[in-house]
């Protein structure tokens, strides 16, 4: 009987229900690179963009010789298929430690544990996975750091996890899937730094960094990250998006930014880049010079309009930063994607009405129509502060956010209306932004071209908006509100329909992908009359 050692390893993105289309996964490339340079037969597997159902990404796994464990990447709305898949492997591979990591499992370890996975890898993996590695090989290992399993019919956490400080001490991720992404139009991703350093109390990247002992903005060197778009650009990339939580965080700054352009120019590169920045960390030497390095493209954390609500919610920008900095980014021809969040458990109809205004202001910001709601996540201060609210009555969990109610009447009448309304018209909304959300390997004037259409379906947005606050201010009935909707159905059918047909053209024309889902972060909402 053989008594070799396994070596081999699979690592995998399941099918993902997402209503956006789908993009190569860093963050397994980077573990895979860590594993292939101490030797280990690495099989990356992108479901996602491979379009595999769990049946098939089983079939695959289970070929692979020598296995010693295999893992899934979970996030957003992929737990389903992933263990869907675990149970369909352990039909055929009882033996084998299958392995699971992510926000959702991070938040959610118990319930991963028993839905069939070994091991949970609570937050950043890379080191991690040396140690689960070096144990399932029979090394003398007395913990896995950042892993939860069970032992004795108990959850055993070891120790929290160890993430460097240093990102430039981790390899360049492996590219299994980047040429796969390339032809379907998608831009390459990059890393430049993690964390944040704002303390939002909504935000699971701040949860999420409680997982261990670190910094909370980590930065790659202007060096390192240049070398990479080096190699990316060698593939054939022309089109990156940069994945960082905040891509401006201290010690970047005017300065940093220069000598950055600076690096960017005299390797040659010639590219077009998209990243998330905070409204708070802009000026407009920042602006000019990360332009000069070729972005073109930006998601910013806006979030709202009410300084009231950016108080509730810790935010660090005030509205005067947010205004200030939509200013700068117009000024300076930026495709600007706006990050809003409309309602919450207090939300109450004057700070709509401020939104509301503001949103007026600003018809080239690309959001994706006017409804929008903040998500109670699993393991967030906010969520905590709701749950605390219920009386001891814990909130009902969908998915991997909690579903509370808007308290005050008018505005939950209004919130009730919005979101019927942007339940209807989702499909559009969603297809109409992909190729910037996504974002698409497309350049300024292609983004642009889809900006008239999300323009005119935002207009729809408000102008449903300005009828449904007047409504509530005067009779925030269901049967009066349920009576505007169906004449603005009605009404708006054919622009709608207009819309639709117009993007459908631009896709043709610029060939582009869209397979993307029904979007599952839209809880159906509650029936008309319902208690709240």
């Amino acid at each position: 009987m053989s008594t070799s050692v396994k070596n081999s390893v699979v690592l995998a993105t399941p099918g993902t229900t997402s209503h956006r289309t789908a993009e190569e996964n860093l963050g397994l490339g980077y573990l895979a690179r860590m594993l292939r340079d101490r030797g280990i037969n690495v099989v990356v597997i992108d479901a996602w963009l491979e379009g595999l159902s769990p049946r098939q990404l089983a079939d695959r796994i289970t070929e692979v010789d020598d296995l010693l464990w295999y893992g899934f990447a979970c996030y957003g709305f992929n737990s389903t298929q992933a263990i869907e898949t675990t149970n369909l492997v352990k039909q055929k591979l009882t033996s084998v430690p299958a392995v699971v990591g992510g926000f959702g499992p991070t938040f959610q370890t118990q319930y991963f544990l028993e839905s069939g996975f070994d091991y949970v890898v609570r937050g950043e993996a890379e080191l991690t996975v040396l140690a689960l590695t070096d144990r399932l090989q029979g090394k003398d290992v007395d913990s896995v750091p950042g892993a939860a399993y069970h032992v004795d019919g108990r959850v055993k956490h070891d120790r929290p996890a160890i993430w460097s400080a240093d990102l430039d001490s981790y390899p360049f991720p492996c590219r299994d899937y980047t040429t796969t992404a390339l032809q379907r139009g998608s831009a390459a991703h990059i890393s430049t730094a993690r964390g944040c350093n704002a303390h939002c109390l909504f935000c699971s990247i701040n949860a999420f960094q409680t997982k261990a002992s670190a910094p909370r903005w980590r930065s790659r060197s202007i060096e390192s990250i240049v070398a990479e778009l080096v190699e990316l650009q060698a593939l054939g990339a022309r089109h990156i998006k940069v994945v960082d939580d905040s891509f401006i965080e201290p010690p970047r700054d005017g300065e940093w930014c220069t000598r950055f352009a600076d690096a960017i120019e005299a390797n040659g590169l010639d590219l077009t880049m998209w990243t998330y920045l905070r409204a708070d960390r802009v000026d407009e030497h920042i602006l000019s010079e990360l332009k000069r390095a070729g972005f073109q493209s930006y998601f910013v954390g806006v979030e709202n309009f009410s300084q009231r609500v950016l108080d509730r919610w810790s935010k660090p920008a005030t509205v005067e930063q947010n205004h200030e900095a939509l200013r700068l980014l117009r000024k300076l021809d930026y495709v600007v994607q706006g990050g809003m969040i409309l309602f919450d458990s207090e939300t109450v109809l004057d700070e709509l009405e401020e939104n509301y205004e503001a949103y007026r202001q600003y018809p080239w910001l690309v959001t994706k129509g006017a409804f929008t709601e903040l998500y109670a996540a699993e393991g967030t201060p906010w969520t905590k502060i709701l749950n605390r609210r219920t009386d001891n009555e814990p909130l009902p969990l969908v998915g991997q956010n909690y579903v509370y109610s808007v308290r005050d009447e008018a505005a939950r009448a209004v919130y009730d209306a919005m979101k019927r309304w942007h339940v209807a018209h989702q499909p559009s909304y969603d297809k109409a932004i992909d190729p910037l959300a996504a974002p698409k390997a497309i350049n300024r004037e292609q983004m642009r071209s889809f900006e008239p259409a999300l323009q005119r379906l935002r207009e729809l947005d408000l102008d449903f908006m300005r009828k449904a606050l007047d409504l509530a201010r005067r009779e925030p009935s269901s049967a009066a509100l349920l009576e505007m909707e169906a004449e603005e159905e009605a009404r708006t059918a054919p622009v709608f329909a207009a819309v639709d047909a117009e993007v459908d053209v631009l896709y043709q024309d610029l060939k582009l992908v869209y397979d993307a889902d029904p979007n599952p972060f839209l809880i159906k909402p509650a029936p008309v009359g319902a208690s709240s």
